[in-house]
């Protein structure tokens, strides 16, 4: 076996530390028992992440996409506290480098998108049933959606419970803006 030059190595060592660095840091989140894995979230398509004082759970967010449609979407994963610091770290870490991004105005409106998300997560902690009154927008959506050239009488059916979703949706939320989630 040929022994590699030193200028050859060092290059080879520059190129692999480069590629390296091109990986976008990512955490673990565990469950509750601090040892199994149940997400990963990375720098690149982190959202957000919330916690109340007091509450031993906090929300993180990621960016995703659906599988059977491609469509892009807001991944939530609701974990412990105490069993995942190092996430915590992580998000206010990736939040204090967005914040300093935030004066290059083309990076406004996206750190207006994580305070959003960061908000709208803090209301899911407060009230969990805000959750299932999405998923339940989002699929009254899909199904009018999926209805396409349907009669009017079905159509509009599938418009009532939408608007139904919608209005359970606003309801509760005015709930939890009131503080009773």
């Amino acid at each position: 076996m040929q022994a590699m030059p030193d200028a050859r190595w060092r290059l080879w060592v520059h190129e692999v530390v480069a590629e390296v660095s091109r990986i976008p840091e990512m955490v673990v989140v565990l469950a509750d028992d601090g040892h199994t894995p149940v997400d990963v979230v990375s720098d690149s398509n982190y959202a957000g992440c919330a916690e109340l004082a007091g509450d031993p759970y906090a929300l993180i967010a990621s960016y995703a996409i659906e599988r059977g449609t491609g469509k892009p979407r807001l991944h939530r994963q609701r974990f412990l506290k105490a069993a995942n610091a190092h996430v915590i770290n992580a998000a206010q870490r990736w939040d204090d480098e967005r914040r300093v991004e935030a004066h290059n105005p083309d990076k406004v409106m996206l750190e207006m998108h994580r305070w959003m998300t960061r908000r709208v997560l803090e209301g899911e902690l407060r009230n969990p049933r805000l959750t299932a009154l999405k998923r339940a927008i989002a699929d009254a959506k899909a199904n009018l959606d999926e209805a396409g050239d349907a009669p009017a009488e079905v159509r509009a059916s599938l418009i009532r419970k939408l608007d139904q979703a919608i209005a359970a949706l606003m309801e509760e939320t005015a709930k939890t803006v009131d503080g009773q989630p």
